[in-house]
């Protein structure tokens, strides 16, 4: 079955400057994020607070939502980083300083 986003939830995750989503494939959650720097690539307007990435997010979810299921069909990617939209691999458990200032 395809990775599917039937939950429109999302949240901002302050640690990660990211926004976290979640896709299904069947029965199994996958959670995504993207990063700030990914969705300032796709809207370079966007303000740096919470509201600004969560209305990046929203005004750019067909995009990246259509990126993850690409690129999960590929294996489970879970993280969008490095302000190219794309995914990466699942998120490392500590990440390096240079992601927490959001430049990944």
């Amino acid at each position: 079955m395809a990775l599917s986003f039937p939950n429109k939830s999302r949240a901002f995750d302050a640690t990660r400057r990211a926004v976290r989503f979640w896709g299904y494939d069947s029965a199994m959650e996958a959670a995504f994020f993207v990063t700030e720097d990914a969705l300032k690539r796709v809207q370079p307007d966007m303000r740096s607070d919470e509201a600004g990435l969560l209305r990046a997010f929203d005004a750019n979810r067909d995009l990246i939502c259509a990126t993850a299921a690409k690129v999960y069909a590929r294996g489970p990617q879970r993280l969008i980083r490095s302000g190219e939209l794309r995914l990466l691999g699942p998120p490392p458990t500590r990440l390096p300083p240079s992601f927490n200032r959001g430049k990944g």
